[in-house]
């Protein structure tokens, strides 16, 4: 297994990637599969462009040989210049409890401590406690705040987020 990020030019790695993490896990995601397949290609060459673009967000790729198995977002916050949040996450059936969730989580802390941010946070579906223990064993606290899950407005999320120590220098 290993974690890496997704470039620019990984349009047709990231959309079927994206399409099976919506189909297999509909409850997790503010979108829903129907209308992210109704998108045009347009969409996701600017989306892929976007969560590649190095100044502002990143996206990881967890793969097993070389067959994508899992994926992450890392986004800059439009609300706070000192914060980011941690979204998308995703890990395939037959590559879960090997540690990819806490891999592609920990790519991202790694990401936002590097990129000099100070707080990230996410969305979770509280009816989904395998993804809200991974956050916690991430070091991710609940703010008290909630939403209903704009993909099934019968569903909360709360949010959670986690301080960044700042970088060690290099030696």
């Amino acid at each position: 297994m290993r974690i890496r990020r997704l470039q620019a030019h990984e349009e047709a790695l990231f959309r079927p990637l994206r399409l099976r993490a919506l189909e297999d896990a509909p409850d997790a995601f503010a979108d829903t599969l129907a209308d992210t397949l109704a998108r045009p290609d347009s969409y996701w060459a600017n989306l892929t462009r976007s969560v590649t673009d190095p100044q502002r967000h990143v996206m990881f790729v967890a793969e097993d040989d070389a067959t994508p198995v899992g994926l992450v977002f890392g986004l800059r916050d439009a609300d706070r210049t000192d914060g980011g949040r941690l979204g998308g996450m995703w890990v395939a059936p037959e590559a879960r409890e090997r540690g990819l969730g806490r891999a592609l989580g920990e790519a991202v802390i790694e990401w936002a401590r590097a990129e000099g941010l100070t707080r990230l946070a996410l969305w979770v579906t509280v009816a989904n406690p395998p993804a809200v223990n991974l956050y916690q064993r991430l070091g991710f606290v609940a703010t008290g705040r909630s939403n209903a899950l704009p993909s099934n407005p019968r569903l909360q999320i709360v949010e959670m987020t986690r301080a960044l120590e700042p970088r060690a220098p290099a030696p």
